[in-house]
């Protein structure tokens, strides 16, 4: 975490956040029994700090914020940490010429109720702030659904043709000039694809509006737009929230290639996320045998979090823990949700494999792991040193011993076979004649 005891230091905001009255609602209700007031304050006073160019003469300073706010600066500085881990603001650091050293914060848009109830992190803190009863009234207060009583009644809403009167000539074939309206309002363009019409086009600019994309933008990648939320089968809400980590602050483009590969990691690592659900909720092996040196690490593969247990494997080697090992293992934990003590026993595995923690190698055992039901910590050891018996097996080879040659029989041997042909100067000159007559021009 980023603290600088000096108030005079600059900072800038990155990007425009326009929260509706919904998100408001949120952030009030939600966010702040976990942030507190003060960091909902501070995330408001950012929002309108942004300009939409920043220039170096619009930067602001940190005492400015503690004026407003009226805090301290660790107390600022706290706060803002909160909207970071809460996962409403980025803080970038840098150095610029005639500014020094400056930060520049990027808002995150107030997540809807229903990702911030399945963000578990985020939704058990709310639970431990307001307590169970006031943590249910919540989750019925931000839920979409119809109450139950309204199950069984019955729908009497009128219908178009209850209430107004159309022919039904003119309702199956309306006039020319009600087509040609509906043609000119898909925006002027000749070739907008039908497939495109099936989607709240107007609640898809609406959100991209938030990141600073204009309806323009979005109108010129529509087809590439629609394209890619069929073929992934994602909504307008979803896939601008995903499109949105593609977005440059201070751009008014969208970057349909980086886009497109947000989409698919998100698509492989949800798929992924299924699948290892899947492969650990079968049932589990009967216990498996294994012997004190085992028992032994399996103990302290359940006593320890996966960082420490690495930390330690690589201590006793008399090594050190690298920052992309604990990436690898920050994305085996967030993304795959993988067990601690099973995680522990592949990063032992991987670790006799090797002598860093990557990302090739612990894919690779982990998926053999998974493709073998091997589920447990019990069975992986199990499974590793059967097949740690079964490598060095085929890889011990018998050593073959090189005769030497006995050169008094190897040439009485070759004059004996001369003598038995009898031809072989013959066949020589033969073949030298024939090489005097070969002319390289033909």
């Amino acid at each position: 975490m980023y603290e600088s005891a000096d108030p005079k230091l600059t900072y800038f905001v990155l990007n425009r956040v326009d929260l509706s009255l919904k998100q408001d609602k949120i952030l009030t209700s939600l966010y702040q029994p976990i942030i507190g007031p003060v960091a909902v304050a501070l995330y408001y006073t950012l929002m309108h700090d942004y300009r939409h160019v920043p220039l170096k003469s619009q930067g602001k300073r940190l005492y400015q914020l503690q004026e407003i706010l009226d805090i301290n600066l660790k107390e600022l500085f706290s706060s803002l940490h909160k909207l970071e881990a809460s996962g409403l603001v980025k803080t970038y650091h840098g150095q610029m010429l005639g500014v020094g050293d400056y930060l520049a914060f990027e808002l995150v848009d107030v997540a809807s109720s229903k990702q911030f109830f399945n963000t578990l992190l985020l939704s058990s803190l709310l639970l431990e702030k307001v307590g169970a009863t006031t943590f249910e009234n919540l989750a019925k207060e931000f839920d979409s659904k119809l109450p139950g009583f309204v199950a069984e009644a019955k729908n009497v809403s009128a219908s178009f043709f209850d209430v107004f009167h159309l022919s039904a000539e003119k309702a199956i074939n309306p006039d020319q000039k009600v087509l040609e309206v509906a043609q000119n309002q898909v925006e002027n363009t000749a070739d907008f694809p039908t497939k495109v019409k099936q989607y709240d086009w107007d609640f898809i600019k609406d959100l991209f509006k938030h990141y600073g994309i204009s309806g323009n933008e979005v109108d010129s990648h529509a087809s590439e737009i629609s394209q890619l939320m069929q073929f992934y089968s994602i909504g307008e809400q979803d896939f601008v929230n995903l499109a949105a980590q593609a977005i440059v602050p201070g751009q008014d483009k969208l970057n349909i290639k980086q886009i497109q590969f947000i989409l698919n990691n998100h698509a492989s690592q949800t798929t992924s996320q299924k699948q290892i659900a899947q492969a650990f909720s079968r049932e589990v092996k009967p216990q498996v045998s294994l012997n004190d040196s085992e028992q032994e690490l399996l103990k302290q593969a359940k006593g320890l979090t996966p960082l420490k247990f690495l930390e330690k494997l690589k201590a006793e080697k008399g090594g050190f823990t690298t920052y992309n090992e604990r990436n690898v293992l920050r994305r085996l934990q967030m993304n795959y949700h993988l067990p601690d003590a099973w995680l522990n026993i592949l990063i032992k595995t991987c670790l006799d494999y090797d002598s860093v923690l990557s990302d090739n190698i612990a894919g690779r055992i982990a998926n053999s792991w998974l493709q073998h039901q091997v589920t447990t910590p019990e069975s992986a050891l199990e499974f590793t040193r059967k097949w740690q018996k079964g490598r060095n097996q085929k890889s011990y080879k018998q050593k073959r011993v090189e005769q030497g040659t006995d050169w008094k029989k190897k040439l009485a041997q070759d004059k004996s076979n001369k003598n038995s042909s009898g031809n072989d100067d013959q066949e020589l000159s033969e073949i030298m004649k024939n090489l005097q007559k070969f002319d390289p021009k033909d």
